[in-house]
This record gives structure tokens, sequence and C-alpha cells, in this order.
């Protein structure tokens, strides 16, 4: 398993972008879940939504830039992963660290992604048994 610079979940409801929860090397990044953003393009947040396919490399555009700095990575190249229930993407996992480390490591992360929209289903059918 990789450590990666830092980590965090968004919810995308267009055409805001919400922190959910974002850690680094020594444990979670305060006051993330109040990171509000509006996505306009260009965007590589607004592309994986579209999408609904992994995006790879340095974020550029300026609300891309306020969503890496509210998790207090700059300069370093990222991979946005999106998180799809029921054909859309409720989620958005993004990794930020060197090139090479996020290269190496992107098949497990993807995997990630997968799992985490098959907890999602989870809960949900748990939600509607208990609901019954």
């Amino acid at each position: 398993r990789h450590r990666h610079f830092r980590a965090a979940l968004f919810l995308p409801k267009e055409p805001t972008l919400t922190g959910w929860l974002a850690a680094e090397e020594n444990g979670y990044v305060e006051n993330f879940a109040d990171m509000r953003l509006e996505m306009q393009q260009p965007s590589s947040f607004l592309q994986v939504i579209e999408s609904k396919n992994f995006c790879m490399g340095q974020l550029l555009s300026p609300a891309d830039l306020k969503a890496a700095s509210a998790m207090g990575a700059r300069d370093n190249p990222a991979v946005l992963l999106p998180i799809v229930l029921m054909n859309r993407v409720v989620a958005i996992l993004c990794v930020v660290d060197t090139l090479e480390k996020l290269t190496r490591s992107l098949n497990e992360l993807q995997k990630i992604a997968v799992k985490c929209s098959m907890a999602f289903e989870i809960l949900i059918m748990r939600n509607k048994i208990q609901m019954v």
C-alpha cells in the first residue's frame, strides 16, 4: 500500500463542489467540510463528472487550484477518481502526490473508488431494508 501526500472526498452538486473529508499525513484537514466552490469550465472536476472517468495531472484552472488549496495541496499533481452510483457521480476522490507515486498506485486507487461505490450501494440497501 502506498501512502500519499494528501487525499480528499469532494461532493459535486452542480454547480457547487463541496468538501466532505480530507486527510494528510498527520490527520484530518480542519474545516475542509466548510469548503464550497462554484465549478466552472475549464475544470478537471467537471471533466470527471461529465466523463465519469478519472483524470490525472496538474490542477491548473482557478477553481481546481482553490479545491487543492482547501485540502492543503497547491503545486502537486492529483488524480481525481469518480465514485459513481446509479450512473451518477456522487463523490470525487482526490489524491495528491508526485506524478510517479500516483502513476504507480493508479490501479489500487481505482479499486478503492469502485469499493466506495459498492459501500454506498450496500448502505442504501441496508437503510431500505431497515425501513420495511
